[in-house]
């Protein structure tokens, strides 16, 4: 907890952090010092007078402080740091190491993290000081990744097939290292993704447990590769994946089993493929899908298909389409999406069939409507009427 001065000094709280003493004091609303101290507010909230007043801060505190302000370090008690406050300050302030005995950086951080590993990523210098005995493979993967010059210290027997791939996607120079045996048994994701960086390591690889989607995502990145595809592994949604990127791999055995969907799905990507197009197989709502952004395939739709508000929908971002338009097939609920967004098409609206629910919604939008407002009610004898609303509301004519 902070020792707040009793006189007007500026001073911290971790909660509210006056910035002004007296009168003038204003409160910010971070819970904590941290984030000033990434934003540079420390400047505002710590002097030399406030240290030498002996402001206790929780290491944690005093770790952000000095990494923002190493120079007030002369108000801080070094000897309570732990480990982990250690590890954050000197991966910052390099230069605080030498009064820190090096040997509180051994074993886990509270992340469960070798500390070690955490500090020589960032920090390499300090490896003289340890003894790289208790890392694991995971350890070995995650340092050599940034720092491959301390190989000559690696156990190699301690990383994993894991550790491999992702050790070589990184730093593919380990390749004559690595226990092959192990990535063998490593999951074929890992593998795919680390052949997506290097793919001369694939003559390396069992790619025999490969299944769709890892050939998907490692063709898509190297388009090379496709000559080593298991291809009866490929599924239709794979296979319009890798074609959409590389259309020099499609096969004509794939064609048959794409559905409508799939079939607007590559299209858009690659309108070339047209002519192998099953146009049958395309609902309204694939037509639309595919109209509203290639209105060229227009010739092929077999328009009875699309359901109001398939059109509703088609009409806003191609409303030139609308000469093929079956305006009886569209509700309330279509019409209020048609003119909400492309009023022009208002004369071809019946707006009998909009409910209040419906107007309510239009009228928000498109106010300039209420001349064609239908409004239902009740009499006493509980027979239905409307009433149409004029322009200026002052008189209504009852039918």
């Amino acid at each position: 907890m902070l020792q707040i001065p009793a006189d007007d000094t500026v001073y911290l709280d971790p909660i509210r952090q006056p910035r002004y003493a007296g009168n003038e004091a204003r409160y910010s609303t971070d819970e904590h010092l941290y984030p000033h101290a990434r934003s540079g507010g420390l400047d505002h909230l710590i002097n030399d007078d406030l240290i030498r007043k002996r402001v206790e801060l929780e290491t944690k505190e005093w770790v952000d402080v000095l990494k923002k302000r190493p120079e007030l370090d002369f108000g801080c008690d070094f000897s309570v740091f732990d480990g982990d406050d250690w590890l954050m300050l000197i991966m910052s302030q390099p230069s605080f190491a030498e009064r820190c005995d090096l040997s509180v950086l051994d074993g886990k951080d509270r992340f469960g993290e070798s500390r070690w590993k955490c500090l020589l990523r960032w920090q390499p210098q300090f490896a003289d000081k340890c003894s790289f005995n208790d890392f694991t493979g995971d350890d070995w993967q995650e340092l050599l990744e940034l720092q491959p010059q301390f190989a000559e210290h690696c156990d190699w027997e301690t990383l994993s097939g894991k550790n491999w791939t992702w050790l070589l996607r990184e730093q593919p120079q380990f390749a004559d290292h690595c226990d092959w045996d192990k990535v063998k048994g490593a999951e074929s994701s890992d593998v795919s993704y680390m052949l997506e960086q290097q793919p001369q390591l694939i003559s390396w690889c069992d790619v025999s447990t490969f299944d769709g989607s890892d050939w998907r995502d490692l063709i898509q990145k190297q388009p090379e590769l496709a000559k080593w595809c298991e291809w009866t592994k490929v599924g239709a949604s794979e296979f319009v994946d890798i074609i959409s990127k590389s259309p020099g791999l499609a096969t004509s055995k794939m064609w048959p089993v794409l559905t409508g969907e799939q079939w607007v799905k590559l299209l858009l990507a690659q309108p070339r493929f047209a002519e192998r197009c099953d146009w049958v197989k395309l609902n309204g709502q694939d037509w639309e899908r595919l109209l509203s952004r290639c209105p060229q395939f227009g010739e092929k739709c077999a328009w009875e298909k699309l359901s109001g508000w398939d059109w509703s929908w088609l009409l806003i971002a191609q409303p030139q389409l609308s000469g093929h338009c079956d305006w009886e097939m569209l509700s309330g609920k279509d019409w209020v999406k048609l003119l909400t967004d492309c009023p022009r098409f208002s004369e071809k609206c019946n707006w009998s069939i909009l409910s209040e629910n419906d107007w309510k919604r239009l009228l928000e939008v498109q106010p300039q409507f209420e001349k064609y407002h239908v409004l239902r009610d009740v009499d006493n004898d509980c027979s239905y009427y409307d009433v149409y609303v004029c322009f200026d509301r002052s008189r209504t004519a009852a039918i």
